[in-house]
């Protein structure tokens, strides 16, 4: 997962993070079942709450909590290549609720998320049967989250800016496997 925040003083200015962490994703849906067809799933996808570290060049001490809980509306046309595989593209909207907490107390620069994210992903897979009701799903999707991040600094002996709004980017690159069981 990557993250820019970006500041109101430069627009080329932020702070980047990344980190690696399991996603967990699950999705009902419903198929159409023609050639060329449609799926359409909502899908709810987590990833826990785990520590970051911020990276700019004047400051690179900058810690933070960050996950996310998102909740996607998938549109999935597929195409069908042969009898046990069809090729999906992904599209998808939806929100996130956010989690994100400074998780250091000595940090001068002080977060506060905003609770909601605009989300979209878009991807590419295989649906490859292996019976009649089951089917493996690998995947490669694009995954972006949009907020707001209030922030201020606080500065040994001079104080403390007021809390400013400015927009907090999150994007990922996700390699997924699943199981899809069809009734």
């Amino acid at each position: 997962m990557y993250g820019w925040l970006y500041t109101d003083e430069n627009s080329d200015a932020g702070f980047t993070f990344s980190k690696g962490s399991p996603i967990f994703s699950g999705s009902v849906g419903v198929d159409l079942n023609y050639d060329p067809s449609l799926r359409i799933e909502f899908e709810v996808a987590h990833i826990s709450p785990s520590k970051v570290k911020f990276n700019d060049d004047w400051d690179s001490k900058l810690h933070a909590d960050v996950g996310y809980t998102g909740y996607v509306i998938n549109f999935i046309p597929y195409f069908k290549m042969g009898d046990t595989v069809n090729f999906d593209l992904i599209l998808g909207l939806g929100a996130a609720s956010m989690s994100f907490s400074d998780s250091d107390e000595y940090d001068y620069l002080n977060m506060e998320s905003g609770d909601i994210a605009f989300a979209a992903n878009i991807g590419i897979g295989l649906d490859i049967k292996v019976s009649d009701n089951i089917s493996f799903t690998p995947e490669a999707r694009y995954r972006l989250l949009l907020t707001t991040i209030k922030y201020d600094i606080d500065i040994p002996y001079m104080g403390h800016t007021e809390l400013k709004d400015n927009t907090f980017l999150m994007h990922n690159f996700q390699f997924m496997v699943g199981i899809k069981y069809t009734f």
